[in-house]
């Protein structure tokens, strides 16, 4: 299931790693957002035909009745979840303030000659919804930009 966060994360890079560490503190309200949400999606899905789930909680059995989802938590434990994103918003902010912003709002990267984002990591944050639609407008006119530019 998907929700529109209230949390916020971090991207760190540290000396002599390759890869970046990316955490999110989830708000209170997320773990229940993310609890309803998982309850209306097995629902959805046991209607839908489906003979097992199985939800991404330690210590939960799969989920082949619906009276099964009362025994879901009403609130997500992130220590006890394995919960994950396949979108990361926020690490490069796009807009004209230099304090809180990497790049100009059409994704020139402040102080590099030639170098733009186009990606998720320029929105604001977590639409709620999926971004694809919204990542490619703003790709397109960005590049629209940089090419009257050029």
């Amino acid at each position: 299931c998907m929700i529109k966060p209230k949390g916020f994360g971090k991207i760190m890079c540290l000396p002599f790693f390759d890869d970046s560490i990316v955490s999110y503190h989830l708000h209170d309200s997320d773990k229940l957002n993310l609890a309803v949400g998982l309850k209306n999606l097995c629902r959805l899905l046991l209607k839908a035909g489906a003979v097992n789930l199985f939800p991404s909680i330690n210590g939960v059995h799969p989920v082949s009745k619906s009276q099964h989802i009362e025994l879901l938590p009403n609130k997500i434990n992130p220590s006890q979840t394995s919960l994950m994103t396949v979108h990361l918003f926020s690490s490069c902010p796009i807009g004209e303030n230099r304090k809180y912003c990497v790049a100009n709002s059409y994704g020139k990267i402040f102080g590099q000659d030639g170098l733009f984002i186009a990606d998720s990591s320029m929105l604001p944050t977590a639409p709620g919804v999926n971004p694809q639609g919204t990542i490619m407008a703003l790709a397109m006119r960005n590049i629209d930009k940089i090419m009257e530019d050029l």
